[in-house]
């Protein structure tokens, strides 16, 4: 297992961890607000992880570009890993995000869109593109 590799597996699961954190507190915030089945909920919580996806994109590429190039860990590869990983991050915000559309059907809009269509995809490119450089 390579350097980046074995940051990824550390890596992965505390950013979900963190992910899981600020949507909780998201929910005790509006629950004490009386707002719990506001359709602001879905805004705010789309945001939060829109901003955790942009969040880990920039934290590997924080690893990849550690070190200088002659003395680097990093190998040729670990952009794949990097991306790979990314993917999976995305995946589970949009599995987060479903579950919790899922828990709370009366409240969700009939009309609203996750994510408002692209939102995901857009910033899951920009960030894929921010790795590779």
């Amino acid at each position: 297992m390579t350097y980046f590799e074995n940051f990824v597996e550390t890596a992965f699961p505390l950013k979900c961890e963190k992910c899981r954190e600020a949507l909780s507190a998201l929910t005790s915030q509006l629950a004490a607000e009386g707002q719990l089945l506001s359709g602001r909920r879905w805004v705010q919580t789309e945001t939060i992880l829109l901003e955790q996806t942009t969040a880990y994109a920039e934290h590997l590429i924080q690893k990849l570009m550690e070190f200088e190039a002659e003395h680097s860990p990093i190998r040729t590869n670990d952009l794949e890993t990097a991306i790979s990983t990314l993917s999976k991050f995305r995946q589970f915000c949009e599995d987060v995000y479903e579950d919790k559309r899922t828990a709370g059907k009366g409240a969700y809009p009939e009309s609203r869109r996750p994510f408002d269509g692209r939102r995901m995809e857009t910033v899951f490119e920009e960030a894929r593109q921010n790795i590779l450089g």
